[in-house]
C-alpha cells in the first residue's frame, strides 16, 4: 500500500512539474516576443512622425506623442544608456505612451524608499495623471516601475513585480537600455490584452504542490502505521481472571457504636432582595484623511 502511495505522489509532482513547464514555454513563446512588439504598433511608422521630425539622441529628452497627447520623458542622470538603446527604447515608449505618459529615468538615491521616491518623481512631472515610471536606481541597484492613473488598471501593482523580476538580470549584467526597453514591452503587450511571463508564479505552484502532497502522504501513512493502544476497560473486559481461596478463617480483631438518631422534620421560609443598576452609553467618531496615488513594485539587482 506504502508503494502505491509512494507512487501516486510521485506522479502528482511529475506532472504539475511538467504542467508548469510547458505553460511557461507556451506563454513565452506565443503571447510574448521582444522582437514582434514594435513592429505591430499601429497608427506610428518611425519614431520621427512622433516626434515632430526630430530624432532623439540627448540624454534627457521630454517630447509629447502628438496623437494621444501624453509625454514621453527620458531623463538618464547616471548616463547608463547607450547611444545605441535609443532607438528601441524611445520607439516602444512610443507605443506605450498611446495609453499613458511614459517616463525614463536613472538617478543615485540616498534614501532607501525608492517607492517613495519613485513617487515623487513621477507626481513632479504629471501629478496622478495616467503614466508609469520606470527607475534605475545605482544608490540602492534596484528598479522600480511605479503606475498610476488610468495605466495602473491594466499595469497592476502585481504585474510590476511579475515584470521587474523578468528584467532585473539585463540590469544585474549593465545591460541597462535593453533592461528598460524588456521592461515596457511587457506593459505594452498587457494592454494588448495578451500575458506576460510569470516564472515565480508557476514555480510557486509547483513548490506548493509539492509540498501538499508530501504533506497528505505523510499524514495518511502516519495515520495508518501508528499502534493503537487499547482503553483499559476494553482490556479487563477481555481478560480471565481466576482467585483460588484456601483456608479460609474468620478472626474478630475489634467492635465500634453507632448513634441513629430518631427522624424529625424542618421547614421554613427565606427572604431574597433585589438590586438593579444601570450603565452609560458612550460612542465616538474619528476620521482620518490621507492622500496617496499610484503603487508599483520592484527588484533589486
Amino acid at each position: 500500500m506504502r508503494k502505491i502511495l509512494y507512487f501516486l505522489n510521485l506522479i502528482i509532482i511529475i506532472v504539475t512539474i511538467t504542467f508548469t513547464f510547458i505553460t511557461n514555454i507556451a506563454y513565452g513563446s506565443n503571447t510574448y516576443n521582444h522582437n514582434s512588439v514594435i513592429n505591430d504598433i499601429s497608427g506610428i511608422n518611425t519614431v520621427k512622425d512622433v516626434y515632430n521630425n526630430s530624432i532623439i539622441t540627448s540624454k534627457a529628452t521630454s517630447t509629447k506623442n502628438t496623437q494621444s497627447g501624453y509625454t514621453i520623458l527620458i531623463e538618464d542622470d547616471q548616463d547608463l544608456l547607450k547611444d545605441s538603446d535609443y532607438a528601441e527604447l524611445t520607439s516602444i515608449m512610443t507605443s506605450l505612451s498611446k495609453y499613458g505618459n511614459v517616463y525614463f529615468k536613472s538617478t543615485k538615491l540616498h534614501t532607501k524608499n525608492v517607492s517613495r521616491s519613485a513617487h515623487d518623481f513621477y507626481y513632479g512631472k504629471f501629478g496622478s495623471d495616467s503614466g508609469c515610471l520606470f527607475l534605475i536606481d545605482m544608490g540602492n541597484r534596484e528598479i522600480y516601475i511605479h503606475v498610476d492613473g488610468e495605466f495602473r488598471k491594466t499595469v497592476t501593482d502585481k504585474k510590476c513585480l511579475t515584470i521587474t523580476d523578468n528584467v532585473y538580470r539585463y540590469a544585474s549584467n549593465r545591460e541597462y537600455g535593453t533592461c528598460a526597453t524588456r521592461a515596457f514591452k511587457q506593459m505594452n503587450v498587457l494592454f494588448e490584452g495578451q500575458h506576460i511571463p510569470e516564472p515565480m508564479k508557476y514555480i510557486t505552484s509547483a513548490l506548493v504542490s509539492i509540498v501538499i502532497g508530501f504533506l497528505i502522504t505523510f499524514i495518511y501513512i502516519f495515520r495508518r502505521s501508528r499502534i493503537k493502544v487499547a482503553p483499559a476497560k476494553e482490556v479487563l473486559n477481555k481478560s480471565i481472571i481466576h482467585f483460588n481461596v484456601s483456608n479460609f478463617v474468620a478472626e474478630k480483631t475489634g467492635e465500634r457504636k453507632v448513634y441513629n438518631p430518631p427522624a424529625s422534620s424542618y421547614s421554613g421560609s427565606s427572604f431574597g432582595g433585589h438590586g438593579s443598576g444601570g450603565g452609560g452609553h458612550s460612542s465616538g467618531h474619528s476620521s482620518h484623511g490621507s492622500h496617496s496615488s499610484g503603487g508599483g513594485g520592484g527588484h533589486s539587482f
